[in-house]
């Protein structure tokens, strides 16, 4: 049986040859990446570029310590305790001034601000002591020169009369005070004070004392 020839087949099987071919020569060569074009990205930050420049020495040894000066220093204890010696006057009967040596320590609370509250003990010569506190308000905390005053009340200490001492009202007294102190060395101060003070009978006595004064 004759199959008659159309041109339109003929067509449409060139056209299939050639479409095969072309998809045979894209599929047997792999397509290589251009460099220039499909660079990989990387999803990592690196960070700004980092410097080529050689690193300079760096000195790791122990700092050297420098020396305060009067606006540098910094006195950091807000309590202390301090050792007094110093002079007691008072006047007899006569009336007459009378001197007798006084030895005190002082211990000055704790407190973050300027006012403080300061407790001592005294011992006079004359066979009485002193107990008292105070209110102490200083100028400043942290100076080198720290100058204070202060308010308070008191009690004189008879041996004798036990603890009759603190129930007797004439036994008391107020004491007003004003010093300084003078860091000399981190912790370490010399004090400075005079009180004026008198007793519920009218009794005034005066004491002058030179301290030296530990931070704690």
């Amino acid at each position: 049986m004759e199959v008659p020839f159309r041109p339109l087949d003929f067509t449409a099987f060139f056209l299939i040859f050639v479409t095969l071919m072309i998809g045979h020569s894209s599929l047997g060569e792999p397509v290589y990446p251009d460099p220039k074009v499909n660079k990989p990205k990387s999803t990592v930050d690196e960070g700004p570029p980092q410097s080529t420049s050689p690193l300079r020495p760096m000195d790791v040894g122990v700092p050297q310590e420098q020396d305060q000066t009067e606006d540098s220093f910094f006195y950091k204890y807000q309590s202390s305790v301090a050792v007094n010696l110093g002079a007691y006057f008072m006047e007899d009967t006569a009336p007459n001034t009378i001197m007798y040596g006084l030895l005190g320590a002082t211990y000055l609370w704790y407190s973050p601000y300027f006012t403080h509250l300061e407790t001592g003990v005294e011992e006079i010569s004359s066979i009485e002591g002193h107990l008292w506190t105070m209110v102490r308000w200083q100028s400043s905390g942290t100076n080198r020169w720290r100058p204070f005053y202060g308010l308070g009340l008191g009690v004189r200490i008879i041996p004798q009369n036990g603890l009759a001492t603190f129930l007797q009202l004439t036994d008391y007294f107020a004491r007003a005070a004003y010093g300084a102190e003078y860091s000399v060395d981190g912790r370490q101060s010399w004090r400075g004070e005079i009180s004026a003070a008198c007793d519920f009978q009218g009794h005034p006595f005066v004491t002058l004392t030179l301290g030296y004064s530990l931070g704690i």
